[in-house]
């Protein structure tokens, strides 16, 4: 994530086999598919779709109460992209990753919308809704949750987006509406919560067994994408 406005396209495709996974979204969900362990998983091939600085709500951010100068136009049609992987791989599930640009506050419709307001979470919640719908209606959808980002200082338009990402309590709001969106969909939406081996007592944790599980607070190391794989394959297994 090195641009917040580049709006460049991923996509990759990594192992092979009949068992399909789509992992659509931001540039965490494009590091995950390009890092899946694919020995360790014979028989599955993971796609990963997504485009640099581009989250699942549309782009134009205020950071720290600020109001970015541009939006990103590139951001504007993300689930087509999504729509095309999916059918493309003809995959059965789908990981949507989200998060890292969704937890700012937005500036949408000529209105600044804060993250924890409920107008933001009925904002947000649409936009999930038109993402549930680019999959089409036989794919099972797993949502990994924000969990404790632990970015060092990232300053765009001389804002350090850190401050507003880190914030515990912008995550939480997310997860809500994430949670609730979830319930709404039970039937093939799944909210998976990554801070049960990310984090302790809210906190992230660097490493395990040594290894260190995110580059930069924010994206998984080639270690940190084995460990997330072994921890939510168990739960795919049943959907492939």
């Amino acid at each position: 994530m090195t641009d917040a406005t580049s709006g460049s396209p991923l996509d990759t495709t990594t192992g092979s086999g009949d068992k399909k996974i789509a992992v659509v979204g931001d540039s965490v969900g494009y590091g995950l598919a390009f890092q899946f362990p694919a020995g360790s998983y014979p028989g599955v091939s993971v796609t990963g779709s997504a485009k640099i600085g581009c989250g699942t709500a549309e782009q134009w951010l205020v950071v720290n109460g600020v109001r970015q100068s541009q939006d990103n136009p590139e951001c504007r049609d993300v689930f087509s992209g999504w729509e095309n992987a999916v059918k493309s791989s003809n995959a059965k599930v789908v990981v949507w990753s989200m998060g890292g640009w969704d937890v700012y506050d937005h500036y949408v419709d000529g209105k600044v919308l804060k993250e924890q307001s409920p107008e933001y979470a009925r904002y947000y919640r649409s936009r999930l809704e038109k993402g549930l719908a680019a999959f089409g209606p036989k794919t099972q959808v797993f949502i990994p949750k924000v969990a404790c980002y632990d970015q060092p200082k990232f300053e765009v338009e001389g804002q350090d987006l850190a401050l507003d990402r880190n914030d515990p309590a912008r995550a939480k709001a997310l997860n809500a509406i994430i949670d609730d969106f979830a319930k709404a969909h039970s039937d093939r939406v799944h909210a998976v919560d990554p801070s049960s081996w990310l984090c302790k007592d809210g906190k992230p944790i660097e490493k395990i067994d040594g290894k260190v599980m995110r580059e930069d607070g924010v994206h998984y190391t080639s270690d940190g994408a084995k460990t997330f794989w072994a921890w939510l394959m168990p739960q795919l297994k049943s959907h492939l």
